[in-house]
């Protein structure tokens, strides 16, 4: 009927044996699912903070060109904005000033020491070049140097283990793509403090890049807008998703003069939406952070207007910022949330426009702490 909810699932809900991390999402995804189609109140936790419904990073990867890159971040400082230049640190070292200009605007991450592929390597091997690459970057600009980008998007199983001891945070992944959210990969730091755990983080680069988008380019001229909307399609895609599109440039191609009208409309329509920009380190920050925050929602028995929400911060980090979407029965024309400890305010809410969804929004989820609310609808 007209009020009625339908889900339809046009993918097979079964997968192999080995891949039971995926398989326990799909789980997660299917009972979630039947509860709204049910109208059963369900309690989902924002992917992003400020309200924004997706997450972009601007990522230039910098070889051979060092005046093309230094010009793109000319072009990205001037719209106020955020990137991670990943360099590699045989010739980052030749260009010191170029490379404390991109720390000023962003971040500067590793590109390995030379550039090339490390992937086949052992991962000792691996881990000693990229911990050199490390090394370096750090001198040149005092700040930690956090992130990878596989040059060429290669990468194998032995390089998020050589990240890690190596100290890096996170991989700029192009190989095995199987989320638009970053996925957390977790090591245990000693064996002697098992629960103690390193985590090394794979964003996952979901969409093209400015090579492949210029190969598959075949208007007359390149730096119209449909070379934008190539860009802008795929933005949408993932946007719509709530995770994170990579505008991948290379310092060579995209980073060329002639192309900066067209880097520049792309930045221009993405910032007009919802939407976090900001650098690979404090990306992974968050989602670090935001993977240690649990809700759950639930009916109160004998009420059809009333719902318990529970939001519990099991870090050692506060989470600022944060947004829990709740899934009501229905539509009620008066909302008020209480707290049922005293000590806590009751947080700011609003009423989304589609699919019955009340936005509750935290400033701050204190660490170790557990928040429980109630709901009150047309009461």
């Amino acid at each position: 009927n007209a009020t009625g909810r339908v889900v339809w699932f046009g993918f097979n809900n079964v997968l192999p044996a080995e891949r039971d991390v995926d398989q326990s999402r799909i789980d997660h995804y299917l009972v979630s699912s039947v509860y709204w189609a049910a109208r059963q109140p369900l309690a989902i936790l924002g992917n992003w903070p400020q309200k924004n419904l997706s997450a972009a990073l601007i990522a230039v990867e910098v070889q051979q060109d060092f005046a093309n890159a230094e010009a793109l971040s000319s072009l990205i400082k001037s719209e106020g904005l955020p990137a991670t230049f990943f360099c590699a640190s045989e010739e980052a070292g030749a260009k010191p000033q170029i490379v404390k200009d991109f720390q000023s605007i962003g971040e500067v991450a590793s590109l390995g020491t030379t550039g090339k592929p490390l992937q086949g390597q052992l991962p000792r091997a691996q881990a000693e070049q990229l911990h050199q690459s490390k090394l370096d970057l750090e001198k040149i600009e005092p700040g930690k140097v956090l992130g990878y980008a596989p040059p060429e998007g290669l990468s194998d199983t032995a390089t998020i283990v050589a990240l890690d001891d190596a100290g890096y945070r996170y991989e700029l992944n192009d190989m095995a793509v199987t989320r638009a959210v970053p996925e957390i990969v977790d090591f245990t730091s000693s064996v002697f403090f098992p629960f103690q755990k390193d985590e090394v983080s794979k964003i996952f680069r979901t969409s093209s890049n400015d090579f492949d988008i210029l190969a598959n380019d075949h208007s007359p001229d390149q730096s119209d807008t449909g070379l934008a909307d190539a860009f802008l399609s795929d933005f949408r895609r993932i946007s719509y998703l709530g995770g994170v599109y990579t505008l991948y440039l290379h310092s060579y191609l995209l980073g060329q003069p002639e192309y900066h009208e067209t880097v520049k409309n792309v930045l221009d329509h993405i910032r007009a939406q919802p939407v976090w920009i900001t650098t690979g380190s404090k990306l992974i920050d968050w989602w670090t952070e935001r993977n240690k925050v649990e809700v759950q929602s639930s009916k109160i028995s004998g009420s059809d207007h009333r719902v318990r929400i529970d939001v519990a911060n099991k870090g050692l980090t506060d989470v600022d910022n944060a947004s829990v979407y709740l899934y009501l029965p229905y539509h009620p024309n008066k909302i008020q949330i209480s707290a049922i400890v005293f000590r806590l305010r009751s947080p700011k809410f609003q009423m989304l426009d589609h699919d019955d969804v009340l936005r509750i929004d935290f400033p701050r989820l204190s660490a170790q702490t557990n928040y429980t609310y109630i709901v009150q609808m047309d009461e």
